[in-house]
């Protein structure tokens, strides 16, 4: 994965924001992911749905089209990962869950 940020970082800010996120060939050759709408996923086997290769497994946990934005906006920073989150305030609760304990 670094090798990866290091060699799209020599590439201007603009050449990044065109090309990252896109994968035609998993899209049958568009260019642009296409847009994503659905709250549920179906598996066809419970094991299927457990194991953890699925990166979607339900509509507001991201779909493909999320996933091409977090991926640019990843390479832009140079960032390991990006999360999309679907407000303002889940996004301060996803920053400081790990800091919350429960009481004692």
């Amino acid at each position: 994965m670094a090798e990866k940020i290091s060699s799209k970082s020599k590439q201007s800010l603009e050449t990044i924001v065109t090309h990252s996120g896109r994968n035609p060939a998993e899209h049958w050759g568009f260019v642009n992911t296409p847009v994503y709408r659905g709250s549920t996923i179906l598996f066809p086997t419970l094991d299927e749905l457990e194991s953890t290769e699925p990166r979607f497994d339900y509509g507001r946990t991201g779909n493909p089209s999320s996933q091409a934005v977090e991926d640019c906006v990843s390479e832009l920073e140079g960032a390991a990962g990006t999360v999309l989150s679907p407000s303002g305030l889940a996004a301060i609760s996803v920053a400081l869950s790990p800091f919350c304990r429960p009481p004692p």
